[in-house]
C-alpha cells in the first residue's frame, strides 16, 4: 500500500508512503481517493491528519508514467484527468476535518492536496509550487488559488519559483508554523482539539464551510442558519447546548 491509516483515539492519521518522494500515479490517487471516502463514512474517525513518511510531503505527479501511459492509447488523458479529480474531491469533500502535516516540497499536485486540506501545519523545511510550467505542463492551479495570493499565485505558475513555509506563514496562508522536529506534535495537538467537538458538529461544519464557500452572503448565511437549526435537534446538539448552561 502506499497510503496507511492509524487511529490515535478518533484521529485518522493518514501517511503519504510513496518511495522516493510520493510522486503520484493511478494507482497512488485511487488509493488516496478510496482512503478519504472510507475515513468519510467511518463514524471512528473525527478528525483527519494528513502527513508522508518520505522525505518530502509531495513531490507532485509521476511525470515518468504520465509520459508513458497518458500519451498513447485514445481516452488515457482523460482517464488519468478523472482520476486525479476525484482524489482531489474526495480530500476536499470529505465530511471530517483534514490538517495537512507538511515537510518538504509540495509541489504541483501535492500543492494541490495541501489546499484541498482545511488547516496546514507547515514545517520549517516545507516549500510550495507549481513547477509544471517548466517541463510543459500546466496543474494544480485552481486548488492552489484557494490559498494563495492572485500575484503570488501567477508568479509560480509563470516562472515554476517555490515559496518557503516561512513565507506563506508570514501571509496567513499557514496557520501553524514549527521546527520540523515539532511537526508531529504540534499538528496532533490541533488534531486533539478538533476532536474534543462533537463528531456530529464537525460534520456539519465542515459541510456547511464547503457550501457556503462560492455562495454569496445572503444565501450562505441562510444556509448556516439551517445547518444550526438541523444541529440543534440531534442528541449531539442537545447534549452540547445543556452543557452551557443556557
Amino acid at each position: 500500500l502506499m497510503i496507511n491509516v492509524d487511529y490515535i483515539d478518533t484521529v485518522a492519521v493518514v501517511t503519504l508512503s510513496r518511495a522516493p518522494v510520493n510522486a503520484m500515479n493511478r494507482q497512488f490517487m485511487e488509493q488516496v481517493t478510496t482512503t478519504f471516502e472510507m475515513l468519510g463514512d467511518n463514524p471512528d474517525a473525527k478528525c483527519i491528519l494528513l502527513k508522508s513518511d518520505m522525505r518530502c510531503f509531495c513531490a507532485g505527479a509521476d511525470v515518468k508514467q504520465r509520459g508513458t501511459s497518458v500519451s498513447g492509447e485514445y481516452g488515457a488523458r482523460a482517464g488519468h484527468n478523472r482520476v486525479a479529480r476525484a482524489m482531489f474531491n474526495a480530500i476536499a469533500d470529505c465530511p471530517k476535518p483534514v490538517i495537512a502535516a507538511v515537510h518538504g516540497a509540495a509541489l504541483g499536485s501535492g500543492l494541490a492536496i495541501v489546499a484541498c486540506c482545511d488547516i496546514i501545519v507547515a514545517a520549517e523545511s516545507a516549500f510550495f509550487g507549481l513547477p509544471e510550467v517548466t517541463i510543459g505542463l500546466l496543474g494544480g492551479a485552481r486548488h492552489a488559488m484557494r490559498i494563495l495570493p492572485h500575484s503570488l499565485l501567477r508568479e509560480v505558475a509563470f516562472t515554476g519559483a517555490t515559496v518557503p513555509a516561512a513565507y506563506l506563514h508570514q501571509i496567513g496562508v499557514i496557520r501553524h508554523y514549527c521546527p520540523d522536529d515539532k511537526l508531529a506534535a504540534e499538528s496532533m495537538e490541533l488534531a486533539r482539539a478538533i476532536v474534543a467537538n462533537s463528531g456530529v458538529a464537525l460534520c456539519k461544519a465542515k459541510t456547511s464551510l464547503n457550501t457556503i464557500e462560492n455562495m454569496s452572503v445572503a444565501d450562505g448565511y441562510r444556509f448556516e442558519q439551517k445547518m444550526t437549526n438541523d444541529l440543534m435537534d440531534t442528541d449531539a446538539g442537545k447534549a452540547a447546548f445543556r452543557t452551557t448552561g443556557l
